[in-house]
């Protein structure tokens, strides 16, 4: 399988926001800080891990 260009790469990174990425997955991200946080989508848990 071949290497993804570099030029691809930040192509992507430039054109498409990471936070609506993930929200259109249905991961509801809420802000703390500076941070975005959201739960894991693969487990029923509401409470963070760590």
């Amino acid at each position: 399988m071949g290497r993804i260009p570099d030029e691809d790469i930040q192509r992507l990174k430039r054109d498409i926001s990471l936070e609506q990425l993930v929200r259109s997955r249905g991961i509801d991200l809420r802000r703390t800080g500076a941070n975005l946080l959201g739960l894991c989508p693969s487990t029923t848990t509401t409470s963070p891990r760590w």
